[in-house]
């Protein structure tokens, strides 16, 4: 393939069987990455996270395995597997979970950001 990385192509997987949990650690694997767009698949071992941080663009965070509580600003939501939320540019915002938990990322930048 000329841009997606680390992609099945000779048969359909689930996105949850590209990454493996490792203990005691985040795992990362690009996707794709240009200076507009970055896609991300996570996998978070049991209590490992993000602490507050801040992004550029316009993030989207899907769940694809597990649990996590997403803090944006002052509040949290609990999102679980399958679902999707997206943070604004420039907001601070944090992730955690007392269990294992896989996520796909995808941060969008351009000039107007």
């Amino acid at each position: 393939m000329r841009f997606l990385r680390h992609l099945p192509t000779a048969a359909p997987e689930s996105l949850n069987s590209l990454i493996q949990y490792r203990p005691n650690q985040v795992c990362s694997m690009s996707l794709y990455q240009s200076q507009e767009v970055q896609i991300t698949l996570l996998a978070f071992d049991k209590e490992e996270g993000v602490s507050e941080e801040l992004y550029p663009g316009d993030t989207l965070f899907f769940m694809v395995d597990g649990e996590m509580t997403l803090t944006a600003g002052a509040k949290e939501h609990l999102l679980k597997k399958g679902q999707v939320m997206a943070i604004p540019a420039g907001v601070l915002h944090s992730l955690k979970s007392a269990v294992s938990f896989k996520i796909l990322q995808i941060t969008a930048v351009t000039s107007a950001n």
